[in-house]
């Protein structure tokens, strides 16, 4: 039994009522149930350990007409080429691909479509201009804080409610230290406050230090 899947390819419309981009489905390429000799072909899913995947499919580019014996080019053709959307339906789950390479195989007239996840190259786009650095004074803040920068003047919304919390875990020596001023602290994993009194002891990471020569090492 063949496993149930769609090929079909998108484009990005803008909308004047909406005032944005909006997706808009061209036309399908390639199922489990099409038998155009047009359709895509030999389709192949990835899944990396990292998350990301892979995507690719064969179309011929001329191909003998079964019902007029006589040589055509492939309608398909000009809908695919690179940066192009593809959605894909994949054992009852979707995955939004851009199209970022074609091969040909001039021999068998036949092009090869690889394809990658949509969403790592709208970030990289976004990344571009993105720099943390201490001297921007722009890399410190929680790791929701930091993913909403980086999500910023893209399509792409984080939803902390839905999403695991993130703990930073760091594995270096602490050092007993006096407080020199009232602070507020924040308590994970319930974020609840803690006060921090003038005077008192606390142990930090040596990284954190601002003056080394204070430091007294915790044993």
């Amino acid at each position: 039994m063949k496993s149930k899947y769609e090929i079909s390819v998108w484009a990005d419309v803008f909308d004047p009522d909406l005032n944005r981009f909006v997706e808009e489905k061209l036309v399908v390429i390639g199922s489990d149930t099409m038998t155009s000799e047009s359709r895509a072909r030999e389709p192949k899913l990835v899944n990396n350990i990292n998350g990301t995947n892979k995507f690719s499919f064969n179309l011929y580019y001329k191909y003998i007409d079964t019902h007029t014996g006589e040589e055509v080019d492939n309608p398909y053709v000009r809908y695919l080429v690179n940066e192009r959307k593809i959605k894909v339906l994949w054992k009852d789950e979707w995955y939004d691909l851009l199209i970022k390479s074609i091969k040909e195989d001039s021999a068998n007239r036949l092009f090869t479509y690889n394809c990658e996840d949509c969403y790592i190259t709208e970030l990289s786009r976004n990344g571009f201009e993105l720099e943390f650095a201490t001297e921007l004074e722009n890399n410190i803040g929680t790791a929701p804080e930091l993913i909403e920068r980086t999500l910023e003047n893209t399509d792409w919304l984080y939803d902390e409610e839905g999403s695991n919390k993130i703990y930073q875990e760091t594995e270096e020596a602490v050092y007993e230290v006096t407080i020199l001023n009232d602070f507020t602290a924040r308590l994970n994993p319930d974020n609840t406050a803690a006060a921090i009194s003038q005077g008192k002891p606390a142990l930090i990471y040596y990284s954190c230090a601002s003056d080394i020569n204070t430091l007294k090492p915790y044993c």
